[in-house]
């Protein structure tokens, strides 16, 4: 992967820091909120539940350490670029079919979707699927700490 600049460096460093940061604030409000309606939720679905927080927070890690140091399918670091390859317009390279150039890293990239600016980096053939596990790894235990929020209103308009 080519060097990055201070604004891709920033860029980084900052989403991941979000990243953490949301992820940590969801596993510490998980244990709070569901120790304190102990009461209300059986011991098996508080313990389903923070398993699932866990297992969602090592997934976030895991995919978050894959996107950041995995190449995203860099052009330059194929060897095979295809039987009908382009020209890029920007850096004059050979490229393989469904590949775009990045102004933002300033490289073209094989199966280009977009460029992520919380995570500053471009979203491409070799890591779509890992973005897409990162994002549902996080949405899940925001969605089961909005579901501990909502109970208790729930129940008492039920």
């Amino acid at each position: 992967m080519p060097s990055l600049t201070p604004g891709q460096r920033k860029e980084r460093l900052g989403g991941t820091a979000l990243i953490l940061v949301v992820l940590a604030f969801t596993l510490v409000y998980g244990h709070v909120g569901l120790s304190a309606r102990a009461q209300t939720a059986a011991p098996r679905a508080r313990l389903l539940l923070l398993t699932a927080g866990h297992a969602c927070a090592v997934a976030v890690l895991a995919c978050l350490a894959r996107l950041t140091t995995a190449d995203p399918g860099l052009v330059s670091a194929l060897g095979d670029r295809g039987p009908e390859p382009s020209v890029c317009k920007v850096c004059a390279e050979l490229r393989p079919r469904g590949s775009h150039h990045c102004r933002t890293c300033d490289a073209c990239v094989a199966g280009f979707d977009h460029h992520c600016v919380v995570l500053g980096l471009c979203i491409a053939r070799n890591n779509v699927r890992t973005f897409v596990g990162l994002l549902l790894a996080a949405a899940l235990p925001l969605l089961a700490m909005c579901q501990v929020i909502s109970w208790p209103l729930c129940r008492r308009f039920l």
